[in-house]
């Protein structure tokens, strides 16, 4: 039986500690800088750290303690190397994700992909927050199995004619799609009829399926693998996913940036093929089917695939491009600094970034915020209008787990930032106050011209007496 450390009762500096045995780590450059990039196989864990901390883990081989190491590292880097401090935060990092372990303490065990140690537990999530009732995710077993096999068979879609074959129908379809455009947007009306609604989700799951299956025959082609596959629900509704976060190994962004791109190509080019069907058929079952399949393909995709603003497939492809990994967490990053700066006059801003990636992170901070608030909106007025009573409740509880827990976090760090800045405090309680009473009265009492009032006159037809009677000849 392995007893478990307190961390308190620890001297890290005089503690050997060794990589766990199974760790992957390999360079990468990102924005001309050198990164590395960790993984546990067994988990499909990713990491990354910079030249410094990858010097630093890499002294640990289970002889040296964290002081030895560190003493190690800055002979070699000067002052380029970790402080003592921070090389006490980076071995306590490794060892709350189970990158590293003691050495005189067994290596961290992965039997299960899902189990956490006990040092992870601050950081899991609840059983509540995982079953939010805007987002469910169910894995399907052996779904990952049957993709690589699609893979396999399908894997010359991706080849480089097809991909060129498949360009040229898309763009073929959109010149005749403009050419019979007033007609198309004629018929669109149909999409708000509720008869056709059942139609519509039918043919949303559909192309969904084969945009996932898109995804993993991408990442197969492309030297990755698919960890799971399953169904999310968002809003009670089932949608598929897959799990190609074996990406990070490719060495090329953009070779990810393919991948993340395959589902919109695969549906694009359905769509296309729909296009031809409603331009050449004279079935009107037929050409009513293919103008739904092109409504559909096509917002989903303007909505919520090619957004950059939603973690789907247009973020990961900005992310990229930018050069910039984690870039939702960083522009959030960005957007705290500044509220921090402007509410507590904590002028402190810590930004990697230099040129024009850090105005761009900061704008992206803010725009995600502003979509993410709409999104919660609309989908709480779309529950609780197609749910009723249960909807309510759902929306709340969506709304909770969105924004509740972080409200509770600052509030949290607000209380310990009293003890010792209560001036900060203050100075953020008032000001936070006016910001929410000015957005307050702009909502409410600011005169907006969202209708318009015009005096009319309302005249009746004259009456006239209808009397049934009997004719007389």
């Amino acid at each position: 039986m392995t007893m478990q450390r307190d961390p308190g009762t620890i001297d890290w500096q005089q503690q050997p500690i060794r990589i766990a045995a199974d760790v992957k780590v390999w360079p990468v450059r990102e924005t001309g800088e050198p990164i590395y990039r960790i993984e546990i196989p067994a988990t499909h864990q990713f990491f990354r750290v910079g030249l410094s901390e990858y010097t630093f883990l890499s002294a640990l081989d289970g002889h040296r303690t964290i002081a030895q190491a560190c003493g190690l590292v800055t002979a070699k880097m000067g002052r380029a190397a970790p402080s003592s401090s921070q090389c006490e935060s980076i071995a306590r990092w490794l060892i709350d994700h189970r990158l590293a372990h003691f050495a005189d303490a067994p290596p961290p065990r992965r039997e299960h992909l899902c189990q956490a140690s006990p040092a992870d537990n601050s950081q899991s999530k609840s059983i509540l927050s995982r079953w939010n009732p805007f987002w469910i995710k169910m894995p399907v077993p052996g779904a990952a199995g049957l993709l690589q096999y699609l893979s396999r068979v399908l894997g010359f879609l991706f080849s480089t004619p097809m991909l060129i074959v498949g360009t040229l129908i898309i763009v073929a379809a959109l010149v005749g799609l403009t050419s019979r455009w007033s007609e198309f947007i004629a018929g669109a009306s149909s999409i708000f009829d509720p008869s056709n609604w059942a139609w519509l989700l039918f043919t949303a799951i559909g192309l969904k399926l084969i945009h996932e299956v898109g995804h993993a025959i991408a990442c197969h082609r492309a030297g990755g693998s698919v960890r799971e596959a399953g169904v999310v629900w968002v809003l009670m509704t089932p949608l598929a996913y897959v799990d190609v976060s074996s990406c990070w190994r490719l060495p090329s962004r953009w070779s990810r940036i393919g991948v993340a791109a395959a589902g919109m190509f695969i549906e694009g080019l359905i769509a296309s093929l729909a296009i031809g069907g409603w331009m050449l058929s004279d079935d009107e079952m037929f050409r009513w089917w293919c103008h739904h399949v092109i409504l559909t393909a096509g917002l989903s995709t303007i909505l919520f695939n090619a957004n950059v603003l939603m973690r789907f497939d247009g973020y990961f492809m900005l992310s990229d491009v930018m050069d910039v990994p984690n870039l939702a967490t960083e522009a959030n990053q960005s957007v705290r600094q500044f509220l921090r700066r402007w509410f507590l006059g904590d002028a402190s801003w810590n930004n990697s970034h230099t040129g024009w990636r850090r105005p761009a992170v900061f704008v992206y901070g803010w725009s995600a915020v502003a979509w993410r608030v709409l999104v919660c909106v609309s989908l709480a007025i779309a529950a609780s209008t197609m749910l009723g009573g249960a909807g309510i409740v759902l929306s709340i509880l969506g709304l909770w787990m969105w924004w509740g827990k972080p409200l509770v976090q600052f509030l949290k760090s607000m209380r310990t930032l009293w003890d010792t800045e209560p001036i900060q405090v203050c100075r953020g309680a008032v000001l936070g106050t006016t910001a929410v009473g000015v957005c307050g009265w702009m909502l409410f009492s600011m005169p907006i011209p969202s209708s318009v009032r015009v005096p009319v006159v309302v005249q009746y037809d004259p009456d006239s007496a209808i009397r049934v009677g009997r004719k007389v000849s």
